[in-house]
């Protein structure tokens, strides 16, 4: 079984992940499992990855549909504050004055973690869908982007 302190450090682990995707597939947050702890057994102490984050982190994670035959996962990170692992967010201008930070705390230690915001986490994920497209599959899209922004332009003339 997962202490607290080891649930504290996965429930950082799994946050990490949503500064790349607001959503996670079961078998990813099962990898990261994992990779910290070799040793345990989600399956003999829980059953499924799912009764595994349904007992320990149902705060910050959902399940919002299937891909497959795994289970997709969205961060619900307007409830990380309720989570018992999660102390304060606040502003830290030493990282960034526009971004809050989540503070952590297990029994000896307490670490800060920045998380993106949504949008954040949107645009990074265009960001990374529009640098894996060809040049002909941008032209593609610039097209119809083209004439939107052509009828927005004349929408706000008038």
């Amino acid at each position: 079984m997962f202490s607290s302190e080891n649930i504290a450090l996965l429930s950082q682990l799994f946050l990490e992940e949503a500064k790349n995707s607001p959503t996670i597939l079961g078998a990813k947050l099962g990898d990261i499992v994992k990779k910290q702890f070799p040793d345990e057994n989600i399956r003999s102490n829980y059953g499924s990855v799912r009764n595994f984050v349904e007992k320990n982190f149902s705060e910050i994670l959902k399940i919002t549909g299937r891909q497959g035959i795994d289970n997709v996962y969205t961060f619900d990170l307007a409830n990380t504050a309720n989570t018992s692992q999660i102390v304060s967010i606040e502003q830290k201008s030493s990282i960034s004055p526009d971004k809050p930070t989540i503070k952590s705390r297990s029994d000896k230690t307490s670490t800060s973690q920045q998380i993106p915001l949504s949008d954040d986490i949107l645009r990074a994920a265009i960001k990374d869908s529009i640098d894996s497209m060809t040049a002909e599959q941008i032209r593609q899209l610039a097209i119809p982007a083209g004439i939107l922004l052509d009828a927005i332009n004349k929408t706000n003339r008038r």
